[in-house]
């Protein structure tokens, strides 16, 4: 307890001197990672439910935000993407009320501990462009996330050097004479990394999209080869004209893939060439299987009101998930933790109404990162056109996972990349909407 305490008052002091884009870009994704890591203990717990010191970090800079608002010293700017959230929001809470009166308090309380989680990092969008006041905090931030994607690439690359001396940073997979690279960030660093490759494609630097690469092919993950290969695909053809590829750099990009490819089968990389065959490949899919047919099974019995946000995990135990997966392979909490890909599990949280306000929400994000390619250039143009082929190869290719989940780095990562899309029109749009509250009374501000 003095130890929670003593943390609570240095995450205080720290978030109250911090620049709010700091702590951001910075420290909620490094306390996010050593929590996943278990190297710090959650404030506290409900049920199988925690509230870690990343959510008091993101609350108290709300807090930061909206207290010169309320007192009219500060204006904040309303973004039109917070219609489409507040409706996926609504519609998500409202699905977890009812979930209270159908399942009982014990799994109501986990669903709104993680919707609460959820909500408050989903508005990280909104603390980032409120966060962003100059055009140099603008510009250290994309230089900033730079130097962050080349350290998590980093990470990976030490343990070929830690792990045969039996260390390792991080997470490290080693069965049936493959090994697996994960780092700190664990298995969600490779949907990261996508954004890296990309973002390097584009500003032509090509050893740094090899540097990239090259990581995430030590991880290993075959479910990001596919969103991978869509994005390379739209740059090389339907996002031609925007990443302006001549067709000799087209030509080179898919020499290198052919070529990286056969290197991948030839000394199995990652073990990238075990997983896609034999009886690896088909474990895994018949894992994959499974855990969406029971997410359909729930989906469907709950099509108007689904099952509360995260409730998947603990209904599809009712739907006879130990006695399929027993029977089939072998049972793993793993294989329930999540529907098994975000569209599944918006179906499952929200019903109907939570997909149909999901796919609504994902097309506003891709309309947002398209108008900021449109209005920006240089650095933020090359970032918002990474942010728009990453998201749409995610929400296109990424089918075996679930990712717009509280604790989730993909969908921290996510809001950040949207945020920053929106930041340099953020700092001179006069077409948003600008609240100043003064004297009990919300009004437009100039």
């Amino acid at each position: 307890m003095e130890q929670i305490l003593l943390s609570l008052v240095l995450a205080s002091i720290i978030s109250l001197l911090v620049p709010k884009w700091v702590l951001l870009v910075f420290c909620v994704p490094t306390l996010m990672i050593l929590s996943l890591m278990e190297m710090i203990p959650a404030i506290i717990s409900f049920g199988d439910a925690d509230i870690e010191i990343y959510d008091y970090i993101l609350f108290i800079i709300g807090i930061r935000i909206a207290g010169p608002f309320l007192i009219g010293k500060q204006k904040i700017t309303l973004h039109p993407i917070l219609l489409p959230v507040f409706i996926f929001l609504s519609v998500l809470l409202g699905s977890t009320i009812i979930a209270y009166y159908r399942f009982g308090e014990e799994i109501f309380i986990s669903e709104v501990i993680a919707f609460l989680r959820m909500v408050t990092q989903i508005f990280t969008f909104l603390f980032f462009i409120q966060s962003i006041r100059t055009e140099k905090e603008l510009a250290l931030t994309y230089k900033s996330l730079e130097y962050i994607g080349y350290i998590i690439a980093l990470t990976i690359y030490i343990n070929f050097i830690l792990y045969p001396l039996g260390l390792n940073l991080g997470e490290v997979m080693s069965s049936e004479g493959m090994t697996r690279y994960f780092g700190p960030i664990g298995d969600q660093v490779s949907f990261i990394l996508i954004f890296f490759i990309f973002k390097k494609l584009i500003d032509r630097k090509w050893i740094g999209a090899a540097i990239f690469a090259g990581a995430l092919l030590a991880t290993g993950t075959r479910a990001a080869i596919i969103p991978l290969g869509i994005g390379i695909g739209m740059m090389a053809f339907r996002m031609r004209k925007e990443v302006m590829l001549t067709g000799k750099e087209i030509a080179i990009l898919l020499i290198a893939c052919t070529i990286l490819s056969s290197f991948i089968i030839l000394y199995d990389v990652g073990g990238m060439k075990t997983r896609f065959s034999g009886s690896q490949l088909e474990l895994g899919l018949k894992q994959r299987v499974l855990t969406a047919q029971l997410a359909l099974d729930v989906f469907l019995d709950n099509f108007l009101t689904g099952v509360g946000f995260t409730g998947f995990r603990f209904l599809s135990l009712d739907y006879g998930a130990w006695a399929v997966f027993t029977k089939n392979l072998y049972f793993s909490p793993n294989f329930i933790a999540t529907a098994g890909n975000q569209f599944l599990q918006a179906a499952t949280d929200g019903g109907i109404l939570g997909l149909v306000s999901f796919a609504w929400l994902s097309i506003i994000i891709l309309k947002v990162f398209k108008k900021a390619i449109i209005y920006s250039r240089g650095d933020s143009y090359n970032h918002s056109l990474a942010g728009y082929i990453w998201f749409f190869s995610l929400l296109v290719g990424n089918l075996t996972n679930a990712w717009l989940l509280p604790g989730s780095l993909i969908s921290y990562f996510m809001w950040i990349i949207l945020g920053l899309a929106v930041a340099k029109r953020h700092l001179f749009s006069e077409n948003w909407v600008k609240l100043r509250y003064r004297n009990g009374q919300f009004n437009l501000a100039n």
